[in-house]
């Protein structure tokens, strides 16, 4: 294996050397062949891999069946379902798709707490008093783009794979194929740039997040949303945690670590949220019980739907006193660029 032309040895985050082995790993997700290990840092607690795989030998860890790459179906659905969504959107995300319930507060109120249950099917979906250039950085087949471009956004998206790419234009949606960690715009372009499980997988995080410092306006949004390093599940399950997903995943932040990466580049008003997701849980579990069986030979097989969402249904009363206690297994991140250029 070799560098990824940067110093292999240090932190992306606070820059030190020093680290500690934890446990190996393998691709469980797709069987692609090599051995990794999950080292520690010493300094700041954050988890990386060794060896990291460079650039070029990450495009084979990315097959077409990727899930992210694979094409969606546009986003329409009808009669009570399509009410429920136009629904959560004026409710939670300030959009005028359910004018009614924008009439008063009482009615808002209602309509807030009818769609509680739906907000989470929306992940990272920007407020409407933002709308305006979208970037979507892995943005697969542009399953999400198609949703910003009904509710009235300028959408553009950057994935590394050509044909999901493909998909995402012919959609009508601006989407350019390079490299995550590139971000080839020009200065202060765009008002809300979105990553969604895409931080954890570039080689050099830290740069990437100054770059998207760059190219959002003064005023921009960035929105976040990756595994947590320091949940439950990782605790409970170590090398069988689901959301490792060795050798994909590069950087395993915690919320610290992820806040400080995020401040560091300029960014004001950061929020982190952890939370559960029963999904997790679910897999690392199903993981654990194969490696302890036959060790070396564990591969993801997907559960069928009916039994997905009642195993959800069951954990979910745990998961909620887990996210009391801040061990949530996902961390989703907000943070703005300062309305005035700072001098850092």
């Amino acid at each position: 294996m070799g560098t990824d032309g940067m110093d292999q040895e240090s932190c992306d985050i606070c820059g030190s050397d020093a680290f500690r082995p934890l446990y190996e790993g393998y691709d469980r997700l797709h069987g692609c062949p090599g051995t990794f290990t999950v080292v520690e840092c010493r300094h700041c607690g954050q988890l990386t891999l060794r060896p990291r795989p460079t650039p070029e030998e990450l495009s084979r860890y990315y097959p077409a069946e990727y899930c992210s790459h694979m094409p969606q179906p546009p986003p329409n659905p009808a009669g009570v379902l399509r009410w429920l969504r136009d629904l959560t959107y004026a409710a939670h995300f300030g959009y005028d798709t359910a004018p009614w319930a924008r009439r008063s507060r009482l009615a808002h109120a209602f309509a807030w707490l009818l769609t509680i249950p739906f907000r989470r099917a929306f992940p990272l979906l920007p407020r409407a008093e933002h709308r305006g250039r979208l970037l979507d950085l892995g943005c697969g087949a542009g399953a999400f783009l198609d949703r910003l471009k009904q509710l009235g956004w300028e959408t553009h998206g950057v994935d590394i794979s050509p044909e999901a790419v493909k998909i995402a234009c012919s959609r009508g949606h601006r989407v350019v194929c390079e490299v995550l960690g590139d971000i080839a715009y020009a200065d202060d372009a765009f008002d809300v740039v979105r990553a969604n499980h895409v931080i954890e997988h570039l080689p050099a995080p830290t740069r990437t997040t100054e770059d998207i410092f760059r190219v959002l306006k003064p005023g921009g949004l960035l929105l976040l949303a990756l595994p947590s390093a320091r949940g439950l599940v990782p605790r409970l399950f170590g090398p069988c945690t689901f959301s490792l997903e060795v050798p994909r995943h590069l950087w395993m932040f915690s919320a610290n670590t992820l806040a400080f990466m995020l401040k560091q580049a300029g960014f004001t008003d950061v929020r982190v949220r952890q939370f559960s997701e029963p999904f997790l849980l679910i897999n690392s579990w199903r993981y654990f019980l194969q490696e302890h069986r036959a060790p070396g030979t564990c591969r993801y097989r997907p559960l069928p739907e009916w039994r997905m969402r009642i195993y959800s249904l069951l954990l979910r009363p745990l998961l909620m006193l887990v996210d009391l206690f801040g061990a949530g297994d996902m961390l989703e991140a907000s943070a703005l660029k300062p309305p005035e250029r700072v001098c850092r």
